[in-house]
């Protein structure tokens, strides 16, 4: 089901899913799995009256088991491949949904951050995977499309609550089908024709990485930003805006929809114009359909298409962001640039939440797409500076 690198001349969003289906397709099962229960985790939260602080740790913790996965997860990788710490991320997700069993908020806290750990092990497998198994043009659309299939996943269970409401056990169950499905599928995955390089000094690497695409490593943080700050308060604004708890889903559906229906055609896009361009053209949008949420007085149809709108920019600049670090890195490092690239992604998503409930806290909910504002300006700032001004950081 996998193949090797597919080429240059041949680059389409059908062939590049073609010749890594095995990989997506376990993707998706396992991030389906691992995007149920933290929405009821945030519907529970909002029933119980929790602090906007409690809703900023709920948020974070996701990124920090993300962020420990990517500390430890290159030591795994090496000593069980790419197939087996796919295999080992799963319980961690499954752990982390049966926490919602429990109806003690703190509990709660503990399986988000396992559900971030489980997720992140399999982000840095999936990555990892495309770095070695893909180049050029080909590894530029296989990002956009793993994070494609994310938003897929995230869509799916966003739908999927509509039905199943998250005041019953019945996301959980889906959740541990699901996780069981994705082992099932992904040990069945045909590896890559490569394996990655070991990396005898990931310091030296990561700084190399680092001189070679500042802009990039910033673009993920950044993104971490934005997408941890949207998630841990995008409920509560939807919530503030006239939506009863149980139907925040249609908020965060129209959020993941934008991201769906973009992600792919940003990687074509940013093979023909470049990422940079891309990129501020992107933070533009933010900033506008941000100013627009901002002002929204109640719920409404539009207000779901700016939502899709914000979710189509505001939630799909890390691949974009991380496949200027990729062609920089030339394939001498691909699982030490995924790493770091997760790293930061990672820590922009434990600011986040935390920054944005400073914001929260003096302009209520709205406060969140001035946060988003904010980000979104400064990342036109540093890609202006990185591509028009040709400064070297």
């Amino acid at each position: 089901m996998e193949s090797g690198t597919t080429s240059p001349k041949s680059v389409t969003i059908g062939r590049t899913y073609a010749a890594h289906s095995g990989l997506f397709s376990a993707e998706f099962i396992v991030v389906l799995s691992s995007a149920l229960v933290p929405t009821t985790f945030v519907v529970h939260a909002i029933a119980a009256g929790r602090s906007s602080f409690y809703f900023g740790i709920l948020g974070s913790l996701y990124f920090v088991g993300v962020f420990l996965s990517y500390m430890f997860g290159p030591s795994l990788l090496a000593s069980l491949s790419f197939r087996w710490i796919g295999i080992v991320a799963t319980p961690s997700i499954v752990l982390g949904s049966l926490t919602g069993l429990i109806d003690i908020p703190e509990v709660w806290l503990l399986g988000r951050l396992l559900i971030g750990f489980g997720s992140g092990l399999f982000f840095l497998m999936t990555e990892a995977w495309i770095g070695v198994a893909t180049s050029g043009p080909s590894k530029v659309q296989a990002l956009a499309l793993y994070s494609a299939v994310i938003y897929a996943a995230y869509v799916i269970a966003q739908i999927l609550l509509l039905f199943v409401p998250p005041s019953t056990d019945g996301p959980i169950v889906i959740a541990l089908i699901c996780a069981t499905c994705g082992i099932v599928v992904l040990g069945r995955i045909r590896k890559p024709n490569s394996v990655p390089p070991k990396v005898e000094s990931p310091y030296r690497g990561a700084r190399l990485i680092i001189q070679h695409a500042p802009e990039s490593m910033f673009m993920t943080f950044a993104s971490g930003l934005l997408i941890g700050a949207n998630g841990a308060f995008g409920p509560a604004y939807a919530v503030a805006i006239g939506l009863p708890a149980d139907q925040v889903s249609l908020f965060l559906l129209a959020n993941m929809m934008g991201a769906l229906i973009a992600q792919p055609f940003l990687g074509r896009l940013a093979n023909r114009y470049g990422p940079h361009r891309v990129l501020i053209g992107m933070s533009l949008l933010t900033v506008t359909t941000s100013v627009t949420l901002y002002h929204v007085g109640s719920w409404s149809w539009s207000t779901a298409l700016v939502a899709l709108l914000w979710g189509a920019t505001g939630s799909t600049g890390y691949a974009t962001g991380a496949s200027i670090a990729h062609a920089a890195d030339h394939g001498r490092h691909p699982v030490e640039v995924a790493r770091i690239a997760l790293i930061l992604n990672g820590l922009g998503g434990i600011l986040g939440p935390l920054l944005a409930t400073l914001f929260v806290r003096r302009f209520d909910a709205e406060g969140l797409y001035i946060f988003a504002m904010i980000v979104a300006l400064t990342i036109i700032i540093v890609m202006a500076i990185k591509k028009f001004f040709l400064i070297r950081f």
